[in-house]
Parts: C-alpha cells; structure tokens; sequence
C-alpha cells in the first residue's frame, strides 16, 4: 500500500508566514527545497513520525524527531541548526 503522510510547515514560528500542507509517500527521503533553512514549523498529521533532517537525510547529523502532538513543533528555531534543514522523511506510527 502507498501509505503518504500529510505534514504541514511554515516559514515561521507557530504556524505562521509562509506555509503549506503536503502528502508524501512514507520511508522515502523528501527535499525541502523552498523550505530548505527557513522551516521553523513543522507538524505531521496524526499517525505519522517524522525526521527533519540536515542534509538528504543525514541520520549521523543533529535531527527532529516530530510527532502530531510533538510541543516543539510549533517553535523550531531555538534548534541551532535549523538552518541546514534540507529534507525530511515520514514513518506510519499506527498500523491500520
């Protein structure tokens, strides 16, 4: 099955700026591209886990490991790195 999980990420904190609501298959490494170094709000719909990632998912750099419910969700910036996002990649946390 072709599981996609639907995410949504902002340019700014708290789910403002700039921001879209995207589906992509899970297991699978997604760019960030516009995105790229400017996501300072990231939440995955509910189900899903995913890793925003420093370089093309990167697992040996710093990651954020996002849940739907996830507290930091709303507010990445205070991660130092938050600049060097470039990708993410979704898992199903629930099995059907």
């Amino acid at each position: 099955s072709n599981v996609s999980a639907g995410i949504t990420l902002c340019t700014g904190i708290n789910f403002t700026s700039s921001c879209d609501s995207v589906a992509w298959p899970v297991n699978e490494c997604i760019a960030l591209n516009d995105y790229s170094g400017k996501t300072l709000s990231f939440r995955p719909d509910a189900g899903f886990e995913c890793l925003l990632m420093q370089d093309r998912c990167n697992g040996n750099e710093q990651y954020a490991d996002l849940y739907h419910d996830s507290i930091e969700d709303s507010d990445l910036s205070r991660l130092s790195w938050i600049n060097m996002t470039r990708s993410y990649e979704c898992f199903t946390t629930t099995v059907a």
